[in-house]
């Protein structure tokens, strides 16, 4: 009992931090004590351990965008995968909760773990499982509706699957970008607002790639969409005094852009309002960002 409650509490951790886009995370009861803890690596490997810190699993998620939990010896307790727009589906390790159960490795749930109930017979503490990853299935549905794209000071990448990327001047044809982004629509154009320009669009989203005139190195990338944040967490239509502070270097160029002091390489577009105006002072003084000043877009630009 006490191992099947453990591996319970693992996939409650783990529905709970699959939409949470934060390294570390601590768990309390309604004393306060501590019951767990999550934290996120560079990989983006999420490690579970209980309240005396000791490991109780692991949740990874591969290219293809298929999570795996595994428990402290690494056997795995279940899988939730999905494919583009399908929905997604469920895998349950019986066979590492219960080493009474026949010999079953996997059960198929495809797309309501609830389906798997019925293998589990009677078993109250099995169907306490099962439930917590169906809402953890939940969960993965609703950051997945959600997913975004990451502008950081050189680059653009996606958040959940980390091949579909772009960054600044690096060498890559459009017959290349198409091959990198083969789930999105790539549509390219010469000699208007640039060089080379590459529109790498999904469903409603959309961001622009500039290239030099040989239409191979990256020398422009910009976000006017909702899903693109920054990597400190600004997003579009945010504050631009909460991302920049009092004052920043701004230029009223072809649109009014203002520079990064964290995120080196980085601008955030200006959003044109009559109400909220940014004067933007000689070159070498600092423009003031007043607080109704929000954020349009980002932009990155080799210099």
């Amino acid at each position: 009992m006490t191992k099947f409650k453990f591996l319970a509490a693992a996939l409650t951790l783990a529905m709970i931090t699959a939409a949470s886009a934060q390294t570390s995370t601590t768990f309390r009861d309604a004393n306060g004590r501590i019951t767990g803890t999550v934290t996120t690596d560079s990989n983006g490997t999420k490690t579970f351990r209980d309240g005396s810190g000791r490991t109780t699993g692991t949740a990874t998620t591969d290219s293809n965008g298929t999570t795996t939990f595994r428990d402290a010896s690494g056997r795995t307790t279940g899988t939730a995968s999905s494919h583009g727009d399908e929905p997604v589906q469920f895998r349950l390790g019986a066979q590492a909760l219960d080493q009474d159960l026949g010999g079953i490795a996997m059960i198929d749930c495809g797309t309501e773990v609830r389906r798997c109930l019925s293998a589990f017979k009677g078993s109250s503490v099995l169907k306490f499982v099962v439930a917590s990853l169906w809402v953890f299935g939940s969960l993965v549905g609703n950051a997945k509706a959600q997913q975004e794209f990451i502008v950081t000071g050189d680059k653009i990448i996606n958040s959940r699957v980390h091949q579909e990327f772009v960054r600044l001047s690096e060498r890559i044809p459009i017959s290349q970008l198409k091959r990198r982004f083969a789930r999105y629509k790539i549509t390219s154009t010469a000699g208007e607002d640039c060089l080379v320009c590459a529109t790498v669009s999904r469903n409603a989203f959309q961001f622009e790639v500039h290239c030099d005139e040989d239409g191979i190195v990256v020398i422009g990338i910009y976000c006017r969409d909702n899903a693109c944040v920054d990597a400190l967490g600004n997003r579009v239509g945010g504050s631009l005094r909460q991302a920049l502070g009092n004052e920043a270097d701004c230029d009223a160029g072809d649109e009014l852009t203002c520079e990064s002091m964290r995120l080196t390489g980085l601008s955030y577009i200006v959003r044109e309002n009559n109400k909220c105006t940014l004067r933007v002072t000689e070159s070498g003084k600092n423009t003031g960002i007043p607080a109704c000043a929000r954020i349009a877009g980002f932009s990155i630009v080799k210099k």
